[in-house]
């Protein structure tokens, strides 16, 4: 274990010059970066281990910085997007692991709703942006699992970003669908039960797109309010909040607890925002003509995944 202290003014693997610490969260610190062999600026990130002040252990931090390295490489290669951080390099330095990200200009979103929250409108067209970039994810393997305000930045052209991976997982990687235990997801008002249940329950809630709903219902209900209720079926009126009917359906359906009451897929929510329509698209059945589970039947809505590997 490197038990080496970055400091403004090293340079890492050669290159990138810290030049100070922009901020940090539950996984890794992030330090403001000059490349010298081209004079971009980036943002470097390292592991928030205990000894810097890390509250989760080492060894969860070393998994969750893992997979965020996984998970950028693989959105660069399926061609990124445009809303999603940007992957640059990965190297070791002093045996000490990081990750060069390019660097956004903005507002994390939790600060620019509590300085003013946006009105419903406002909400429902960062709802439809942000529904197109987690779609992508979901596109791509991925359930984000930790969609809350303070993960997502307002770059200065107006676009929505999305920050920090680490407690994303690839749908694979949970063949049972349940919490894998390689990150700790407290009780929080952001997360559906599905996130929260312990890794050993018996029967548990399946993780898919429709857990990135259910954050996402809170997230348009905190751009409206500045707060997110804990709590499942929120509607606005029930707090006391002034919005369109179509847009306290559409929030009190994506917080349901269970999954199969909620919107399948962020697609469906999206067309459901910019539609100002909170009922869903009818579903089809198809049936499983050969091979495993052969005449199996499941009903599918637009924006379903085919095909799944595995």
């Amino acid at each position: 274990m490197s038990d080496y202290q970055p400091q403004a003014g090293d340079v890492i693997g050669g290159r990138y010059e810290l030049q100070s610490k922009l901020g940090q969260g539950g996984f890794a610190l992030v330090f403001l970066a000059t490349d010298q062999q081209t004079g971009q600026q980036f943002a470097v990130k390292h592991p928030r281990y205990q000894r810097f002040g890390g509250t989760n252990s080492d060894s969860i931090i070393d998994s969750g910085f893992q997979r965020e390295i996984d998970l950028l490489e693989e959105i660069a290669d399926a061609g990124g997007h445009p809303n999603v951080i940007g992957l640059q390099d990965t190297l070791q330095y002093r045996a000490l692991d990081f990750i060069v990200v390019e660097l956004i200009e903005g507002d994390i979103l939790d600060e620019i709703v509590n300085d003013q929250p946006f009105d419903p409108d406002e909400a429902r067209q960062i709802g439809i942006e942000l529904a197109d970039v987690i779609h992508f994810l979901h596109e791509n393997e991925i359930v984000y699992r930790d969609l809350k305000p303070d993960n997502i930045m307002r770059t200065t052209g107006g676009n929505l970003k999305l920050i920090d991976l680490n407690a994303a997982s690839k749908f694979e990687t949970d063949p049972s669908a349940n919490n894998d235990g390689s990150t700790k997801f407290g009780s929080s008002q952001w997360y559906p039960k599905e996130v929260t249940q312990d890794k050993n329950v018996l029967d548990p809630l399946p993780l898919g797109p429709h857990t990135d709903v259910y954050s996402m219902g809170k997230f348009l209900f905190f751009l409206i309010t500045g707060n997110a209720p804990r709590g499942n079926g929120v509607r606005p009126a029930d707090f006391g909040i002034d919005a369109p009917q179509y847009f306290g359906d559409i929030l009190e359906r994506t917080t349901q607890e269970s999954p199969e009451d909620r919107y399948n897929n962020s697609l469906i929510l999206k067309r459901a925002l910019e539609n100002r329509d909170p009922v869903p698209p009818k579903q089809a059945r198809l049936r499983r003509v050969a091979g495993p589970q052969q005449g199996a039947r499941h009903d599918i809505s637009p924006g379903d995944t085919l095909g799944r590997k595995g």
